[in-house]
């Protein structure tokens, strides 16, 4: 029997200037990922000192993410590929922006708390913009810790503050990835795969 054809549903093609690969390249970057890791399991990341050290080794990673937000990322493609960062290297990257958060936290900087949480929860939108739900899977698991983090900042702003992060939350909300497109590639993605099993017993 010939293999028949398999007509994948369409989806949303990158932007031309898409900075996914980019990110993805950064994301393996992440200095003192044993302390880090040690840090998670102690209140608050630990002391301040201990933060101030993770934070000052990774602030030049961190400036590099920020600037790459700021540009649109797409996912560029959905199988694992040798090198590409495995789902601690995401988390860690959002341990940063919460470890960030709760460094200003500390030193009574809650305007600037709140924008290192907006950040972290900006780029786990990024790095999960036209995947499918494998790429979704670190969104959430890694993004606990900035879920959790943010509802206490909110009564130590001032009304202008929160005026700002409201609707710089609401802008994150606004390009976030449709459900109907995730579920379009998530769609064709199994078809390929089952395209493939096909064709390997033909």
């Amino acid at each position: 029997n010939r293999p028949v054809p398999v007509h994948l549903p369409q989806v949303s093609p990158p932007p031309a200037t898409n900075v996914y690969d980019q990110l993805v390249a950064a994301v393996k970057e992440v200095k003192q990922k044993e302390r880090m890791a040690s840090l998670a399991s102690h209140p608050s990341y630990g002391s301040l000192a201990e933060k101030e050290q993770v934070i000052s080794a990774n602030r030049e990673l961190l400036s590099h993410i920020r600037k790459l937000l700021e540009q649109p990322s797409w996912v560029t493609h959905i199988d694992v590929r040798v090198g590409d960062p495995t789902l601690d290297d995401y988390r860690l990257v959002a341990q940063l922006f919460a470890i960030e958060g709760k460094l200003l936290e500390q030193q009574g900087r809650y305007a600037q708390a709140l924008r290192s949480y907006l950040d972290g929860l900006t780029f786990l939108e990024a790095i999960s913009r036209g995947g499918d739900t494998l790429h979704l899977t670190f969104q959430f698991v890694s993004g606990v810790d900035i879920f959790s983090a943010l509802p206490p900042v909110i009564p130590r702003l001032t009304a202008s503050e929160a005026l700002q992060g409201a609707r710089r939350l609401e802008r994150i909300l606004q390009t976030e990835y449709p459900l109907s497109d995730l579920l379009t590639q998530e769609f064709r993605d199994q078809l390929q795969g089952w395209n493939r099993t096909c064709l390997l017993y033909t």
